[in-house]
């Protein structure tokens, strides 16, 4: 831990050398092994319960690439995947705005800062928690192809008909582009 109590990366730039140069992927050595222009993409962090997978993506700037983009677009529509596009100073882990990609959409990017992050996070371990893959997949008979999708792309909720205000702030707030109002969001 670091002396602020926060896990700390266990790497020491000083004694070790750079980081980025000693141990992040080459991936251009290994483009050659896919079709066409597509290449590896790194993903900043990542995160599961129960099955349920939260991805985030720091930003110095709001736009993602192409392949990003597309990754996280169906990412987020065929597996139980979430991704927090986060832009601000990674470095100081200022938050300027947050963007979300879920069930194979991406929502606007809207004005944040790391509270509302860390609120967006608890909200969305609270969902994961109360809604695990493996029970939704169990609830419709294990290899059903169409019912997992379905199962697997929606809150429990939305199966079952009811609205987003029944749900958890997480799928009120992430659910088809519905972003909760809150003062985070306040612009």
């Amino acid at each position: 831990m670091s002396h602020d109590g926060q896990f700390a990366m266990n790497w020491d730039c000083q004694r070790q050398g750079c980081f980025n140069q000693k141990k992040r992927l080459k991936f251009a050595a290994l483009k050659e092994s896919l079709p066409g222009r597509i290449s590896f993409s790194d993903v900043d962090g990542i995160v599961e319960i129960k099955g349920n997978l939260l991805l985030l993506e720091w930003k110095d700037h709001r736009n993602l690439c192409t392949g990003q983009r597309i990754l996280f677009e169906r990412m987020t529509r065929f597996c139980p995947a979430t991704v927090l596009i986060v832009e601000g100073d990674a470095e100081f882990m200022a938050v300027d705005s947050i963007a979300i990609a879920w069930q194979g959409r991406i929502g606007p990017s809207r004005p944040a800062d790391r509270s509302c992050l860390l609120e967006m996070i608890r909200d969305w371990a609270d969902w994961a928690t109360e809604n695990p893959v493996l029970h939704r997949q169990r609830q419709y008979g294990g290899n059903n192809d169409q019912h997992e999708r379905t199962s697997i792309r929606r809150p429990a909720v939305y199966r079952a008909g009811l609205s987003a205000d029944s749900d958890s702030r997480w799928a009120e707030r992430a659910g088809g582009g519905r972003v909760a109002e809150s003062a985070h969001w306040a612009g």
